[in-house]
């Protein structure tokens, strides 16, 4: 069982799946964080993982210029695979982590760049198989991308 919960009054599109969508509430848009909470119940054990969302809105189309790319290949993948960055800043640094669908952080890194693009292959040949998700942190925000081992 998989539930999704946070400290706002928001809601969830469905709080029973992985992957949902917050809509935060006028309030929590003004005060710019909220918690939430991912618990996940199975065969008898459970856990939960709480995290600080820090939430942001643009008010024009132009703003979506300011966004960085992000690409992973091969996914699913056997082992190996490449993040890709473009549209980053010139010695900007990024965070890359990889979490298991329980949330369980299995991977981390953090890189400077030096150009306005980064590509780094990360071998993940002796993880088991399952779904993972890795999480790009930067200057100009964070974006998530789920991928399969096989």
């Amino acid at each position: 069982m998989i539930l999704w919960t946070s400290d706002g009054d928001g809601s969830f599109s469905d709080p029973s799946t992985l992957n949902t969508v917050y809509t935060p509430t006028q309030e929590e848009l003004n005060a710019g964080i909220t918690n939430i909470t991912l618990k996940i119940t199975t065969a008898g054990c459970s856990g939960s993982a709480t995290d600080q969302m820090k939430i942001t809105w643009t008010d024009g189309i132009n703003d979506t210029d300011k966004a960085f790319g992000f690409n992973l290949y091969p996914n699913p993948t056997n082992g190996v695979f490449t993040i890709s960055l473009d549209n980053l800043e010139s010695n900007e640094t990024v965070t890359y982590i990889i979490h298991t669908a329980t949330g369980r952080e299995v991977f981390r890194e953090i890189a400077e760049v030096n150009g306005n693009s980064y590509e780094r292959q990360i071998d993940m040949s002796k993880f088991i198989a399952g779904m993972y998700f890795v999480t790009v942190q930067s200057e100009k925000g964070n974006k998530t991308m789920k991928f399969i081992k096989q």
